[in-house]
């Protein structure tokens, strides 16, 4: 009924009281306990090995390293982990047994520990630490600190680190606290007078709070299911099946579960989630119990047991062990053994495939030279190979006289000594033992691995035989089936109950005859292998079909295969095998050449490639001929042969070539426009899709805003349909629209990872698929997507691991996506030119889609869409869509470029029509003013490419429709208000303007902190609508100027009055000698160019920009030109005759035209009613009254952009004033009618 705190505080007075017998405890008897205190045994250590969430392993700093009580088993005092299980009787680990030793794990391992060694403990299975072992034993259990613990871990134990009771609590975190406050585990529940934590309150809190928190055990949740694939013990066929997975990937991260020798590891690959055996290729340690193999396996402990590493798998053995390199922190590990004189390295069949040789003979060289260890003894010798003095071992190989007793496969069979005593005093043995009858059931039970006699099937001699397998429960029948190894002689098969025997230990102790090995410097193709039966049954007929003797000279002995378990298993001498009546080898004589015939010339010459065994690898003659630099890469023989193949041999000529390698010793490099990119890899997000092979990432590492930010980058050896061009004509290619849609639906706004290879200059028939200048520098690399959609990975899976160059980064390269895909073709590179480092997988995946027929090369034709384009159609078009555009509530549409901060194209999928778009009520700076290019940036990372709605509330003069867009339901306007990077307009009402009281309420708060254009904002008081606001009070700017040219709906251009700059162009201009027309061809003016051109009505000659020119070159001098003079305003059509070349100094000055129109009201154009009366009205009172005006600029309207003739360019919103009048243009342009 009381709180835990009370309850606990009565328990731990009784039972001080029992302990120093007060008052009516006085004749008080304690039970029996099976724990006892330990004292002074405390430690500081490194730990080693998390053998569960309870139990660590921890190499002892006062002990010297390798001696057998380095390494301490310390179970956490008085806390209970899940149960690991024990696969071998079919238990399975408890629910969190995993997290919780992978949580301790990443915390402890390698780090330095203190140890409170507190109490030692008779331990049951029922009770003990989490690991199987013998039925009863002794384990030590003490407190583990850990004096700098991760970020958040002293926050976990804050409550109750302080809570030691029988001494001072070393400064760090309690790991036994770490693991309860996580839920991965619960207290022990003592009895009396059990010796318990010096910390027991502190973990009963931790594990209170876990409960409370509902953590791990403690949480209603299930822990998640993991299946993890143990190839360690499944056959060797299965790891074969595994091999092409993991040598796609270069570098596979894993973590060290055991140390099995000093060369041979149980690892776990977390990214396919199985356990393998794994061992160093071309490094050996000692075996068991000889010399230093203790000592290589505790350094590999210390080193790498249970740390994160990364391995290279090369190759698999025919024991399922995978073999290869593994680093790590960067470090080769075979090189700590090497350099410590605790392994040699294995060479016979070529350091070729071994990652880093050159290091692990360097290391190996090193241990010699000091003569440490192994190599103690060390003798050297010379020893001349191509041309080089090397130092080398100098001893006398073993030879044995042997039969040969049992043939494999693949070049392995079992030999007998010949001659041998024990041979003899075996079989003797065996001959004077009398056979019995079968024993009677179930009081004889061979288990697995028992020396028994069995009864060989072919003769019914009694031999001695090893349990390979037997029946799981006891045995029931006579007829039940055990499989047998036959250890005298290598052969193996499977027996009933009644033909075995007990056999006397004095016989069985003896070890067997037979010994396993396997032919040296060559490899034999296995009986699953093409040409391997074969193989098989000469190897039978040479040795033990022939009844011969055979001198055996022993080259290697290899431990990998462990103990003896079975045929095939044990320790493998490698060895040359030599008749005795013969000269020749068995090992020369198995050698075979292999020719596969590709085709036939015209002259029915036979085309072929010849392979041949040279040690362990099959080695393609042609290939090596032309590696070596003695033959050339022939194309049309090279047709006949599978692609891989040709890419090989061409690869190696390229490679010959490079390196100036014999024949080529003289080649001189053909020049070359591309040029490699070095150390400018990035991660970034994609902010548009230029096209189905082009692409612009902003790099995360460049501050926002920078010009550099946003990176053009051009993917790398593939090219996609071009993209055309409507300003000439061109269309898009099949297929164009579909690659940049995949990419765009599966990039923008990702985030990705950049390698970038090469630049090349790039002309528009070889280049990107858009359009721009004649040549530029392009820059090419290889994008990586770390975080692919669902099926991704299977389209490229086939060819991820060609990084030629590099390691590939986790993902998938957008390349080949796009390639397997159908939607682009792989560049054929020249000789030298730069590629992709993935060029193969690329190649792979092209292939891919070939076979498939996927989209360029499929039979059928791209889908054929038809865009209304609106942004280069007529004003009047666009109006004609507005209606149906108002009709819908919220239109999906594409944002397909930002042309300004609140302007943009959109692509409108449902009507399939391309608008302008402008955010309604709402201005960004214009170009050229402070903040535009940033808002341009801001609008670009937010909405570009990206699927948004709109509202359509109006159409303006230019066709640009007005109104809403939101992304991701935001308002986009409001993004730009709150940055500060744009302003409301309202001077027409904000009610037709949607959601306007959130624009309102994100300009003030931009306001209020003065942001960007808001930074000079100084606040004052107005009154609206019975309302005091508060609104920006400044002096509005004024000018003074003349009217030269009226357009009609109250637009009109301006020139200022009194304005210096106006009397010094046209005295440049009065300045000018003008010559003759010039000579047809010499001048070639093209569209946006400024010229001197002879206005019609007066003559007189003008700065003009050119508006529209002939497409080719001038033919007539009458040919026409469209021109805008830049200083009036006008337009017309001249002849060639009529324009002549300007100074720059004279055309550099801008023009002195300025695009205006009447504020606050709005003029009929031209087309609409009382249009034409408006715009005649307006020319009467300005530019036909030779009057001077005051114009106050209200607003400056950058969306016409640039000025590209007349109507376009920035225009002032002024309210016009003449000198000598009191009443404005605007007011008397306002006309009612009834």
């Amino acid at each position: 009924m009381m709180e835990d705190e009370a309850k606990r505080k009565l328990k731990a007075a009784e039972l001080q009281c029992k302990k120093d017998m007060v008052k009516m405890w006085g004749n008080y008897v304690p039970p029996a306990t099976n724990s006892k205190a330990i004292h002074d045994q405390n430690f500081m250590g490194k730990v080693v090995e998390v053998v569960s969430g309870d139990c660590l392993i921890v190499a002892d700093d006062a002990v010297p390293f390798g001696s057998p009580a380095a390494e301490r088993r310390v179970c956490l005092s008085s806390i209970r982990s899940p149960k690991m299980g024990n696969p071998r009787r079919e238990e399975k680990p408890a629910p969190y047994t995993r997290e919780a030793r992978e949580f301790l794990r990443q915390r402890l391992i390698g780090k330095q520990v203190i140890v409170q060694m507190e109490y030692s403990r008779k331990v049951t299975q029922a009770d003990g630490p989490t690991t199987s072992g013998a039925a009863d034993r002794f384990m030590d259990f003490g407190s583990v600190f850990l004096p700098s613990p991760a970020k958040g871990d002293s926050d976990e134990v804050a409550a109750s680190s302080a809570a030691a009771i029988n001494g001072s609590q070393p400064v760090g975190v309690n790991i036994a606290e770490l693991v309860l406050a996580r839920g991965f585990g619960n207290v022990v529940r003592h009895r009396d007078f059990e010796e318990r934590s010096n910390h027991y309150d502190a973990l009963l809190a931790a594990e209170a709070r876990a409960l409370s928190g509902k953590k791990g055990i403690h949480s209603a949740k299930e822990s998640p299911a993991m299946h993890i694939t143990d190839l360690t013990v499944a056959a060797a066929k299965k790891a074969k099946d595994f091999l092409p997975s993991l040598q796609r990937i270069r570098r596979i991260p894993a973590v060290v579960e055991y140390v099995l020798s000093g060369h041979r590891f149980k690892l776990y690959i977390p990214k396919i989630t199985c356990s393998i055996a794994f061992s160093f290729s071309g490094v050996r340690c000692p075996g068991r119990g000889e010399p230093y193999s203790e000592e290589a396996i505790s350094v590999m402990r210390r080193r790498i047991m249970q740390r994160d590493v990364e391995i290279e798998v090369e190759t698999v053995d025919r024991t399922g062990t995978f073999l290869g390199s593994m680093w790590e922190s960067r470090t080769n590990v075979a090189t700590v053994l090497l350099e410590a004189s605790l392994a040699k390295m294995q060479t016979s069949f070529g350091a070729d495939r071994i990652a880093e040789a050159h290091l692990l003979e360097q290391a190996e060289r090193s241990a010699k030279n000091q003569k440490l260890k192994i190599w103690e003894n060390y003798v050297e010798g010379e020893e001349v190979s191509n041309g080089n003095t090397n130092t080398v071992e100098t001893r006398q190989k073993e030879t044995l006289k042997v039969v040969v007793t049992e043939v494999l496969g693949g070049g392995r069979f079992y030999v007998q000594s010949a001659g041998d005593q024990k041979v003899a005093s075996i079989q003797n043995q065996l001959a004077s033992l009398s056979i019995k009858d079968a024993p009677i059931i179930g009081s004889f039970n061979p288990k697995r691995g028992d020396i028994v006699l069995a009864q060989f099937s072919l003769d019914n001699s009694w031999n001695r035989a090893m349990i390979v397998t037997a029946p799981r429960a006891a045995v029931q029948s006579p007829d039940e089936k055990f499989e047998v190894f036959y250890i005298d002689y290598g052969n193996q098969e499977t027996v009933p109950y009644s033909a075995i025997r007990p056999i006397d230990p004095s016989v069985s102790a003896a070890p067997g005859l037979a010994q396993l090995c396997r032919l040296a410097y060559i490899k034999v193709a296995s009986l699953e292998e093409d040409f391997g039966a074969e193989a098989g049954e000469y190897l039978h007929t040479v040795t033990l079909g022939s009844g011969k003797e055979f001198k055996a000279v022993i080259e290697e002995r290899d431990t990998s295969g462990g103990k003896v378990k079975g045929q095939g298993t044990g320790t493998e001498f490698v060895i040359t095998l030599i008749a005795v009546d013969d000269e020749i080898s068995v090992n020369a004589a198995m050698l075979q050449v292999r020719i596969i015939l590709e085709g036939v010339d015209k002259f029915n010459n036979l085309i072929g490639s010849v392979h041949y065994s040279d040690g362990e690898t099959v080695k393609d003659l042609g290939l090596e001929l032309v590696e070596n630099g003695l033959a050339k890469f022939v194309e049309w023989s090279a047709n006949m042969m599978g692609d891989e193949a040709k890419r090989k041999l061409k690869a190696a000529e390229l490679q010959c070539k490079k390196d100036r390698v014999k024949m080529w010793g003289n080649y001189v490099p053909p020049a070359t426009n591309s040029k490699a990119i070095h150390d400018q890899n990035f991660m970034g997000k994609v902010v548009e899709v230029v096209s189905g092979d082009c692409l612009i990432v902003a790099d995360d590492a460049v501050p926002f805003g920078s010009p550099a930010a946003e990176r053009r980058v051009c993917l790398s050896s593939i090219r996609s349909p071009k993209m055309g061009n409507p300003r000439r004509e061109e269309k898009p290619a099949p297929y164009t629209r579909e690659a940049r849609e995949f990419l765009r639906r599966r990039l923008i706004g990702k985030q990705v990872i950049v390698q970038m290879e090469y630049s090349r200059k790039v002309t528009q028939a070889d280049g990107p698929t858009t359009s721009g200048a004649a040549d530029r520098f392009m820059d090419f690399g290889s994008v990586f997507l770390p975080s692919p959609a669902k099926g991704d990975s299977d389209e490229v899976a086939a060819s991820s691991a060609a990084a030629i160059n590099g390691s590939q980064p986790v993902g998938v390269n957008i390349a080949e996506l796009v390639l397997a895909r159908g939607f682009g073709n792989v560049v054929r590179h020249r000789d030298f030119e730069e590629r992709s480092n993935h060029y193969d997988a690329l190649l792979a995946a092209e292939a891919r889609a070939l076979s498939g027929k996927k989209g360029i090369h499929s039979a059928k034709e791209s889908p054929a869409m038809h865009i209304t384009d609106l942004t280069v159609a007529a004003a009047k078009k666009a109006k004609d869509f507005l209606p149906s555009l108002q009709r819908i509530r919220r239109i999906p549409a594409v944002v397909e470029y930002v042309l300004s901060g609140h302007r943009f194209k959109l692509y409108i999928p449902k009507i399939t029509c391309s608008i302008a778009f402008s955010l309604s009520g709402v201005r960004c700076p214009g170009r050229g003013e402070p903040y535009s290019e940033e808002a341009i940036s801001v609008m670009r990372r937010r909405i570009m490419q990206r699927d948004v709605e709109i509202e359509v509330e109006t159409v303006d003069r230019t066709g640009t429709f007005l109104g809403s867009m939101w992304e991701s339901r935001t308002n986009v306007a409001t993004v730009l208000l709150e940055a500060g990077l744009a302003k409301m307009q309202t001077s027409f009402g904000a009610d037709r303007i949607a959601e306007a009281h959130l624009l309102e309420q994100a300009e003030r708060s931009a306001k209020n902190q003065k942001l960007k254009i808001w930074e000079n904002y100084v606040e004052g008081e107005e009154v609206s609508n019975g309302n005091t606001n508060t609104v920006e009070t400044r002096q509005k700017e004024t000018l003074k100027v003349v009217v030269t040219e009226v357009l009609g709906g109250g637009r009109f251009y301006v020139q200022s009055a009194g304005d210096q700059k106006v009397a010094s162009i046209q005295n440049q201009l009065a300045s000018l000698s003008i010559n003759d027309a010039p000579i047809i061809g010499s001048f070639n003016p093209k569209r946006g160019d400024i010229v001197l051109a002879q206005f019609s009505l007066d003559n007189s000659w003008n700065r003009a920009m050119i508006v529209t020119a002939p497409r080719a070159a001038v033919q007539s001098p009458d040919e026409k030109f469209e021109v805008f003079y830049i200083d009036y305003g006008n337009q017309e059509t001249v002849p060639y005759s009529a324009i002549r070349p300007i100074d720059p100094s004279v055309s550099a000055a801008p023009g002195l035209a300025q695009l205006c129109r009447l504020a606050y009201i709005k003029v009929p154009s031209l087309e609409e009613d009382f249009g034409a009366e408006a715009g005649e009205y307006l020319h009467t009172v300005t530019l036909g009254s030779g009057k001077e005006f005051k114009a106050v600029i209200e607003e400056r309207d950058t969306s016409g952009g640039k000025v590209k003739g007349q109507g376009t360019g920035t225009e002032f919103v002024i309210t016009l004033i003449a000198v000598d009048d009191e009443i404005s243009v605007n007011a008397a342009m306002l006309q009612v009618t009834t």
